[in-house]
């Protein structure tokens, strides 16, 4: 059988052939390219997904650095139920710098902080303090800038006696983290006069 190419077969098989060729194209970019786009998309997210496993692998020592870092953010930044070891650290400090806290009381509510979701809190502490010399408390002061804790000192007054001594009262404001307040409103202390 011998196939007479006429000009009649020839636009036939030419019409054909871009049909056959227009179905290929349009089939690839609208059936296949969608799925194309989505394998590539979840390929992409396993990798990212890969790369961070790689660079933060879920082992023990990765959670005993986490909780490691917890335990030293409490010491900064203190819960409610540990505000009593908090100041006695400030005690500490105090006499370190040679200052007498006569009384540590508590003259203002936990009030959670503005901006804040209500995990940290402030409460407001009025110290009344003695002194040989207005330096020492100066030492004071400038120690408790530099502490790591958060503190903030608003309010200062002081005078000197007629010994000499230095006597003042300061308003610190200490910030804590938790939902609970602090158990005792005053703390006395042991004059080391």
């Amino acid at each position: 059988m011998t196939v007479k190419w006429t000009r009649e077969s020839v636009l036939v098989l030419v019409t054909v052939l871009l049909v056959l060729l227009a179905v290929f194209y349009y089939g690839n970019h609208l059936l296949l390219t969608p799925f194309r786009a989505a394998a590539d998309t979840s390929a992409s997210i396993l990798n990212d997904q890969n790369n961070l496993l790689e660079r933060f692998p879920p082992s023990e020592v990765v959670l005993n650095d986490l909780i490691a870092k917890k335990e030293e953010s409490h010491a900064y930044i203190p819960d409610g139920e540990n505000m009593r070891q908090a100041l006695l650290a400030l005690h500490e400090q105090a006499q370190q710098n040679n200052i007498n806290l006569n009384q540590i009381a508590r003259v203002r509510d936990s009030e959670v902080l503005e901006g804040q979701s209500g995990r940290y809190r402030s409460t407001g502490y009025l110290l009344e303090w003695s002194s040989a010399s207005a330096a020492d408390f100066t030492a004071f002061l400038e120690d408790l800038d530099a502490d790591d804790r958060l503190w903030s000192s608003e309010e200062l007054s002081y005078q000197q006696d007629v010994d000499g001594d230095t006597i003042g009262f300061l308003l610190i404001d200490f910030f804590h983290s938790g939902d609970t307040e602090p158990a005792e409103s005053t703390v006395e202390v042991e004059s080391a006069s």
